[in-house]
């Protein structure tokens, strides 16, 4: 059994790894409007996104636990502290290098094809998930075009202000830079698994080869999509008036 005195510290070392994926997954988020007033795409846009976007802190966390039990396990009986620690620190390292759902394969499989075919089911589920999303966000910028459409039009014909612009242009910078920090982590999520399904291909059969290629095909399809849809937004706003 552990004693009282060293689960104390672990626990403030635990707590420690879940504020630092607060801070890392809530507060100054890019997109959101600082006054509340999202509509119901833009909500369902940051809901549906937010899987792709907590990615890094999450494996964070499930690291620094992993990490936690192991230095207590491997640690000496004088040095459970300090081994909850290390293991703590190594396994958030690890475990935001990796990603949550990767390390998360890695640790629940026996073999590496077992690990290969769940990481297929994962990225077979992002597909899934990204597609939901895209055709969210189809539909966010569409209203975002039509909104500096207005804007642009009010301001000619001094309806409004360039200070009254600006303020309504926000909105649509926000949303903007949601999607463009949504897009670079997926991009990233892609990149690991290329990188792992690489690394864990030996033993597998060629079908699960190219079943896994196949979707990671078609997330990179997705990405690129997404990345089309809010470049033809990004060029329209460089032509408006309103800086």
């Amino acid at each position: 059994m552990i004693k009282a005195s060293i689960l104390r510290p672990v626990s403030a070392i635990v707590a420690a790894c879940f504020l630092l994926a607060a801070c890392a997954t809530d507060g100054n988020k890019p997109g959101a409007d600082p006054n509340g007033q999202l509509s119901p795409d833009e909500q369902r846009l940051r809901q549906q996104a937010n899987t792709f976007n907590q990615t890094v802190a999450e494996g964070a966390v499930v690291g620094c636990i992993a990490g936690t039990l192991l230095g207590l396990l491997v640690a000496g009986k004088n040095s459970k502290g300090e081994g909850a620690a290390v293991g703590c620190a190594a396994g958030a390292a690890v475990g935001a290098g990796t990603g949550a759902v990767v390390a998360n394969k890695q640790e629940q499989y026996a073999n590496t094809e077992q690990r290969y075919n769940a990481q297929i089911d994962e990225v077979h589920k992002d597909n899934e998930r990204l597609a939901a999303l895209i055709q969210t966000a189809r539909s966010t910028i569409a209203t975002d075009r039509s909104r500096i459409e207005q804007i642009d039009a009010d301001l000619a014909a001094k309806k409004i202000t360039m200070a009254e612009a600006k303020s309504r242009m926000a909105h649509v910078d926000e949303n903007t830079a949601y999607l463009q920090k949504t897009i670079a982590s997926l991009k990233e999520r892609r990149d690991k698994y290329v990188a792992n399904a690489k690394q864990n291909q030996a033993g597998t059969s060629v079908a699960e080869r190219a079943k896994m290629d196949g979707e990671i095909k078609n997330l990179q399809t997705q990405i690129a999509q997404l990345d089309d849809q809010l470049s033809s937004l990004v060029t329209r706003r460089k032509v408006s008036n309103v800086g």
